[in-house]
């Protein structure tokens, strides 16, 4: 599977963001949880501008990684920039559970 993350992460690059998806679906349909893949296409959403697909990708990482808290910090950014600020406040919670340290949670927190 290595080759085709690096092939998704080509696509990603050259900003062909529907082949870099595409690409990762076909690993995710023979290893479910591969995280690399989940990860691509979670910022090939968000560079598409699909928001609420972008949500759902990272939560599918956080499924398979509770404890995830970049992954949990990007959720609540996304919904922090959305202007649910309350919702965005809880995962940057869940986010500084997991790594009271994390500066990116705690500037972001404090910023809502």
């Amino acid at each position: 599977m290595e080759l085709n993350t690096t092939l998704a992460n080509k696509y990603f690059d050259v900003k062909k963001y529907q082949d870099a998806i595409e690409v990762c679906n076909e690993i995710l349909s023979v290893e479910n949880n591969s995280i690399e893949a989940l990860k691509i296409i979670a910022k090939s959403k968000l560079a598409l501008g699909l928001i609420n697909d972008y949500r759902i990708a990272l939560k599918n990482i956080i499924e398979i990684l509770p404890d995830d808290y970049i992954a949990i910090t990007e959720l609540a950014d996304s919904y922090n920039l959305g202007s649910d600020i309350e919702k965005a406040k809880d995962f940057y919670l869940k986010a500084l559970s997991f790594n009271h340290e994390y500066l990116p949670a705690l500037n972001n927190l404090s910023n809502c």
